[in-house]
């Protein structure tokens, strides 16, 4: 049965890669704006405590955790991107073991490691600014233009980050292959909850293959699930003009699960043109 449902599309991004082949980074240290430091809490906590104070101030009166992106608060960076000329790119951090790794694929390998590679991510950290109150366009704008990759070249991105207080927010994008279509073939979600309960969403439309599991309730099958992943896919809109944020308050509020039940959620949904949109966001 297919799925139709209104998506704007208004600004979802056709993108790519510069003209000259050039390993990529080199001109970061040039390119990094200054930026105001956030106040993103690190603060020790008891080994028996449920929450950080970090994390029990984060919660707005809407529950939602009061994420401020601080570039030096980032303690794990992962990157990787595609292009139309068959190029990849794929960066990897890690602030606790001083690790950094860049790697350039373009018929022959390019691996860059060491202290230069950790300064070059941390300016191309300082450079953008992932939120989860940010349009997944805008943050994809941002790492594009400092990395000085035309936007018509791109054929996937994808991006992960880990605070030193433990939130991790991503967002994923590949670009349709086809005619737009608003179509979903697959759909996937994740939640795990701070008590430990697990709900999982599966749906893949070619293969007739629907499936909710609960590990607090009875699971959901066949009909019944697809019935129910029908009415979440109709009530959310989903598209790179929303935010992380929006997304997951969209997605909860359509099971109606509080914010701040959730210790993570991850989505992922692939249309019938090949569009792929994901997205994640735990504490």
């Amino acid at each position: 049965m297919k799925i139709l449902f209104a998506l704007l599309f208004s600004s979802v991004l056709v993108l790519g890669a510069c003209g000259e082949t050039e390993t990529p980074g080199d001109e970061l240290e040039n390119n990094a704006p200054e930026t105001e430091e956030g106040t993103q809490g690190n603060e020790e906590t008891d080994e028996g405590e449920n929450l950080t104070d970090s994390e029990s101030e984060g919660l707005s009166t809407d529950d939602q955790l009061n994420f401020i992106y601080n570039p030096e608060e980032v303690n794990h960076f992962e990157l990787h991107i595609e292009l139309l000329t068959s190029e990849e790119w794929s960066y990897d951090f890690d602030r606790d073991d001083q690790e950094a790794e860049i790697e350039y694929e373009n018929g022959s390998d390019t691996e860059r490691q060491g202290e230069e590679v950790f300064q070059e991510i941390e300016n191309l950290l300082t450079a953008i600014e992932i939120n989860h109150e940010r349009p997944i366009s805008a943050m994809i704008d941002d790492v594009l233009d400092v990395l000085e990759i035309n936007q018509d070249e791109l054929e996937e991105i994808d991006l992960e980050i880990e605070t030193m207080a433990g939130e991790k927010l991503g967002f994923k994008y590949h670009i349709a292959e086809q005619n737009e279509s608003a179509t979903i073939d697959e759909f996937n979600m994740d939640i795990r909850f701070v008590n430990r309960e697990e709900w999982d969403y599966e749906y893949e439309r070619d293969d007739s293959d629907f499936s909710i599991e609960y590990s607090d309730r009875e699971d959901l099958s066949n009909e019944e699930s697809l019935d129910e992943m029908e009415r979440i896919l109709t009530e959310v809109t989903i598209d790179l003009d929303q935010s992380i944020g929006d997304l997951k308050a969209a997605f909860l509020s359509s099971i109606d699960v509080d914010f701040s039940e959730v210790e993570e959620w991850d989505f992922e949904v692939e249309f019938e043109d090949q569009m792929k949109i994901g997205a994640k966001f735990d504490r």
